[in-house]
């Protein structure tokens, strides 16, 4: 039995992981399927806002992280499962010289054993060149020597290419993006990729996750810096730092208002090998590349002649390359004389044309253009028929492409998106134009910096020409303006740009990554300056294809240089390894130590001044010190729709009236929880909730995505209607799939209240002792809170035996937990009287869910040897985890004791029935476990519970948390008892989703109760101050 010892079960009543966390926080203060075949896209609305790391690149990069640990062990280098590195390596721009090193670098990297311990492969222009070519493998990365054999051996078959171009050539967006795809993939990479880049989304982690990288070409220009940079990957594609983003098979269909309204075909490699490395699209860059190969131009007309007769002769040359038949070569040389002799001519009239006006020079050049086009067209028709023929049929469209410098354009995803933080420029394109990311930075790390990805150790392989620091101090002063984390560089290291040396490290800290800087061309293969000049103008950017043995030359180079550093590069891997054990440490066993040995965190205390003392927020609260802050919990109960959407409203209200970074907690059980999920994907949602309430009313979900989902789940083994009723509950209640994994919050900054959502396990909640019955998750952990056992919440569904982790299984989605958490009807009794309630539908549901399997879960107490252990506990393969609103619709259990040492908890009653069974229940549970409750009269509740004021106060002591309980339905929104049971019908815990307008109904009561009393809150939160200053004395 294979065991992991840092995957323990954890047993105390105090908490850790997050702590550190909250105080910070306080310092910062299924639409239906049934009309599928005539549903139009428009319904859609699928762009992605986030900063967050998508779903399919989390899973993707979770499987790849197991194939990197036996990497690393291989490799001598110990390392935990949850310390795995994030190590990424990433290519330069340079043309065909970057697309041969790169692959020349990696398979060093394969041959020394060392490509399996990455986990990003990120690159710009001529790198994405080789990264197309070899993703068309699924097992590249073990099978490199075939991948080099390819790249020298092999040629396109001339009629291969021509197929392909004979179909782009008719559609209407065919530009010279086209035809430089096809020269990349054809003539360079000696490949014709027809795939799509989102069809590796369904492939298993064998290689390093994908990043392509590109601009767009206005912002490069005009735009912020937070436009310019966009990225694609098998899942999605969008703007970086704009954290805006679409499937990627739907990058190129049309959008408006953040809306699908034609789904059109997803480009092939061969056009995104186009757009990828097409720098010669910037007028800047190919004004750069006339002047460097016939020298001055006199005008703007002179410019256009030489740009098409550059690029007709090249692109012959390059065909020429292509070219099996040797019978062919001839009328190829015979062209290029033919062109070369008409240009021959426009040289002798170029020096006259000095003293012409601007209009005789334009027509002259013009014509000039006209003629070269009929050499090739007269030179085609005399040619017999065949496929080189066929080829220069498209030569007159081509040439026009070529006249108006015309590269592709794609439907812009962004077109009329409404959103706070969006340039109006860009909204307002109806097109983007993406190129060459090297323009810009020659090397990907704008994709690469910052929490998304986290990394830790960054190999650039840097293949650029010019200053060979120029990109890495351009890098720097990307992040330094984006506030993004960037190691620091000695300015002296940059005198070395000439003559560089192999190998460079620039140290990262913490949340900053290291970066490993590796030149070609270098004071190990090059003896002196002149060498590394000779060998970059042998190898230019701009040159044709290149020779079998300069190829062989480059691929050399490359790998000699990764053989020479194996050793250094293995040791900043083992850093990141310990870098990322430290970062994964800090907020779980060091917090876990100082809170068991019962010491006070000092960083609570620079806690609450932000939130507490602001005059926005609350008059007088200046009086609170570091050492006063309270503990808030706002609790949502349960109530299905009812509770999600008034929630929201109550939140929204909050933060208007700047109370909501008061709050140290939210908690919540079954409805409540579903709008948690719903928020917590925004890593700022406290501060946005206008959009995220905008964003409730006006989403909406494809069926096609949902069935994307139910797919994947239905043939795991532990399919269950939980599944089903998460996926209900995501899209038809909260409109969102959110396949995040709960864990991956725990990195996050305290923008927000730290999350708990609170369950209860079936079989305790029938007939097992009160302490094993309650159970909370939250980022770092989940367990039983009164028992204090407790488990990563990344391994909660993993199998253990004796409180050791035997087989780690991938921790469960938010759409899974959500159907978990609101699963009352998986309660015998509840779907009782549910089906009772809803006769009309017996037969059917007794029919298709016959024997009401809902989802279990492994249980990390299995065999656990516990002195206060129940023992059915300890003899259950599974826990049933079910909503906890069955037993308690308010998460009280989570939020009492000495624990959390909650000072207020403002309750949130969104239940329906009895206003206060959830309070009395609250209060025995309490007694019955000896946990600190506040007094309650009894009297006051029998006679107010048909219909309830809006605002009550429970007082605490300095041990006892004071409660303000505030029921949604109440004497200010209703005028007598029947209008209070009428308001409970008409939202009903268990009817079908409620329309826009009864959702409007619901955020607008939410809000009057909040707004109403403001006051009243805030007067509760000083006193809460004052006792948090006595228990500090």
């Amino acid at each position: 039995m294979t065991t992991h010892p840092h995957a323990q079960t954890r047993n105390t009543s105090y908490s850790y992981g997050g702590k550190a966390l909250l105080y910070m926080r306080i310092n910062t203060t299924l639409t239906s399927g049934s009309n599928m075949e005539g549903e139009k896209a428009a319904s859609e609305k699928p762009v992605r806002n986030t900063q967050l790391m998508c779903a399919g690149e989390e899973e993707y990069v979770d499987k790849r992280k197991k194939i990197v640990l036996e990497s690393l062990s291989s490799l001598g280098i110990k390392c935990a499962e949850n310390s795995v590195p994030h190590i990424a390596v990433l290519g330069s721009g340079g043309a065909e010289r970057a697309a041969v090193s790169l692959l020349g670098c990696l398979h060093q990297m394969e041959k020394d054993g060392l490509l399996n311990s990455v986990l990003y492969l990120g690159g710009v222009s001529g790198s994405t060149w080789s990264m197309a070519y070899l993703y068309g493998d699924p097992e590249w990365s073990i099978t490199m020597d075939r991948a080099i054999s390819r790249l020298v051996d092999s040629d396109v078959d001339l009629g291969d290419a021509l197929s392909w171009l004979c179909k782009r050539a008719n559609d209407e967006d065919f530009s010279l993006s086209d035809i430089w795809g096809l020269i990349t993939s054809a003539v360079i990479m000696n490949q014709m990729d027809v795939r799509r880049l989102s069809g590796e989304a369904s492939r298993d982690a064998t290689n390093p996750y994908p990043v392509y990288c590109a601009i767009e070409k206005n912002f490069f220009r005009d735009g912020p810096t937070e436009g310019k940079w966009f990225e694609m990957s098998p899942y999605e594609a969008g703007f970086t730092e704009l954290g805006l983003f679409v499937e990627t098979s739907l990058l190129g269909s049309k959008f408006e208002s953040g809306r699908l309204v034609e789904t059109l075909p997803e480009m092939d490699m061969i056009k995104l090998q186009g757009i990828l490395g097409s720098a010669l699209a910037s007028e800047g860059a190919i004004s750069e590349f006339i002047s460097n190969q016939v020298g001055k131009v006199i005008d703007a007309a002179h410019e256009v002649y030489v740009r098409v007769y550059t690029t007709i002769h090249k692109l012959i040359s390059l065909i020429r390359k292509v070219i099996k038949q040797e019978s062919e070569l001839p009328h190829l040389d015979k062209l290029l004389k033919l062109i070369g002799d008409s240009d021959e001519k426009q040289q002798h009239e170029h020096a006259r044309l000095q003293s012409k006006s601007s209009a005789e020079k334009e027509s002259f050049y013009h014509q000039e253009c006209q003629n070269l086009i009929c050499v090739v067209e007269t030179w085609r028709d005399d040619l017999e028929e065949g496929p080189l023929k066929k080829f220069f049929v498209f030569i007159r469209k081509v040439f026009n492409l070529i006249m108006d410098w015309e590269w592709g354009t794609t439907n812009n995803f962004l077109y009329k998106y409404q959103h706070s933080d969006m340039p109006d420029e860009l909204t307002s394109m109806e097109d983007i134009n993406l190129m060459d990311a090297g323009l810009f930075i020659n090397i990907p790390y704008p994709s690469f910096l910052g929490e998304k990805r986290d990394i830790d150790l960054i190999i650039a392989l840097e293949y650029s020409a010019g200053d060979m620091f120029e990109t890495l101090t351009l890098a720097r002063d990307y992040a330094k303006e984006l506030k993004k984390p960037f190691p620091e560089i000695d300015e002296k290291v940059l005198e070395e740009k000439e003559w560089p040396k192999d190998f460079y490290v620039f140290e990262g800290k913490e949340k900053v990554p290291t970066i490993v800087y590796m030149p070609l061309f270098n004071n190990k293969n090059c003896k002196d300056v002149d060498e590394v000049k000779a060998k970059m103008t042998q190898f230019s950017t701009f040159r044709g294809p290149l020779s079998k043995e300069e190829i062989n030359d480059l691929l050399e180079t490359a790998k000699e240089n990764m053989k020479r550093n194996k050793e250094n590069i293995i040791e900043e891997i083992k850093k990141a390894s310990q870098c990322r054990h430290n970062k994964q440490n800090t907020t779980e066993f060091l917090w876990k130590e100082s809170y068991e040995k019962g010491e006070t965190c000092q960083d609570k205390e620079v806690l609450g001044q932000n939130a507490l003392s602001s005059d926005s927020n609350m008059e007088g609260a200046e009086a609170a010190s570091e050492d006063s802050v309270p503990h808030i919990a706002l609790l949502g109960s349960g109530g299905g729709t009812r509770a999600a959407v008034s929630l929201i409203g109550s939140l929204y209200q909050l933060e208007k009236d700047g109370l909501l970074n008061s709050v140290l907690y939210l908690g919540g059980v079954s409805g409540s929880t579903w709008s948690m999920i719903f928020l917590y994907q925004d890593v700022k949602w406290s501060l946005n909730m206008e959009e995220n309430k905008s964003k409730m009313m006006d989403s909406n979900i494809h069926w096609t995505e949902k069935m994307h989902w139910l797919r994947k789940r239905v043939d795991d083994d532990d399919f269950s209607l939980t599944d089903l009723w998460g996926l209900l509950t995501c899209s038809r209640v909260m409109k969102q799939l959110d396949q995040r994994h709960l864990s991956k919050e725990a990195w996050r900054e305290a923008t927000n209240p730290y999350p708990i959502y609170c369950a209860i396990e079936k079989h305790f909640f029938r007939d097992g002792p009160p302490e094993g019955k309650w159970f909370e998750i939250t980022p770092h952990e989940a367990g039983f809170t009164e028992l204090g056992l407790f488990v990563k919440t990344s391994h909660l569904g993993s199998k253990f035996e004796s409180g050791e982790v035997v087989e780690k299984t991938s921790e469960m989605d938010m759409i899974h937990l959500q159907g978990i958490l609101g699963s009352a009807l998986a309660s015998e009794r509840k779907i009782r009287e549910f089906i009772f309630d809803k006769v009309v539908f017996i037969k059917k549901i007794l029919f298709l869910i016959m024997y009401w399997e809902w989802g279990t879960t492994n249980n990390f107490l299995y065999k656990y040897q516990h002195p206060n252990m129940p023992d059915e506990l300890t003899s259950m393969e599974d826990i049933h985890l079910m909503d906890a609103g069955l037993m308690m619709n308010l998460p009280y259990p989570s939020f009492w004791g000495e624990k959390r040492d909650i000072d207020l908890i403002i309750s949130l009653e969104y239940s329906a029935g009895d206003m206060f069974v959830t309070l009395i229940k609250a209060k025995e549970h309490a007694e019955e476990l000896k946990k600190p409750f506040p007094e309650i009269d009894e009297n006051v509740l029998e006679e107010e519970k048909e219909w309830p004021k809006d605002f009550y106060v429970f007082e605490g002591t300095e041990k006892v948390p004071t409660i303000v309980y505030m029921p949604l339905f109440n004497r200010n929104n209703c005028k007598d008892v029947d209008e209070f049971k009428t308001k409970m019908d008409k939202f009903d815990t268990f009817r079908r989703p409620f329309s826009p307008e009864e959702i409007k109904d619901l955020l607008g009561l939410a809000e009057e109760n909040m707004k109403r009393n403001k006051e009243n809150i805030m007067e509760e939160i000083k006193k809460a101050v004052t006792r948090r200053e006595k228990k500090q004395k």
